[in-house]
C-alpha cells in the first residue's frame, strides 16, 4: 500500500518485538498478559531506523502536533489496514 504519497515517516519494518508486534501495531486487538517493554527497532518509508522503548501499555509513541501519537494509528499517518505481520515460519517435519 505503499506508494510515491507515502509519508517518509511511515512505519516500514519493525524488529525484536516478537510474539508483542500484533499488539504494538494494531493487529492483534487482545494485549499480551504482560506489556512489551525491551527496545524495538522501526525502520521508516525514507530508511530511517531508530530504536524505541514501548510505553508501559506496550505501545509505541512518538510526538506530532503537540502530543504523543501511537505511531501505527490514523493519527499518525499510518493506516492500520495496510499492516501485515510475518507469515508464520513453517514447522520441521519429522
Amino acid at each position: 500500500g505503499l506508494d510515491a504519497a507515502s509519508h517518509s515517516t511511515t512505519p516500514l519494518l519493525v524488529s525484536g518485538a516478537g510474539p508483542s508486534l500484533g499488539w504494538i501495531t494494531g493487529v492483534d486487538k487482545t494485549p499480551p498478559k504482560e506489556p512489551f517493554r525491551k527496545p524495538v527497532i522501526v525502520t521508516t518509508v525514507n530508511g530511517a531506523t531508530k530504536i524505541y522503548t514501548p510505553d508501559p501499555d506496550g505501545k509505541i509513541r512518538e510526538m506530532k502536533n503537540g502530543k504523543r501519537v501511537d505511531i501505527f494509528s490514523p493519527e499518525y499517518g499510518t493506516n492500520p489496514d495496510k499492516i501485515r505481520l510475518p507469515a508464520a515460519s513453517p514447522g520441521k517435519k519429522p
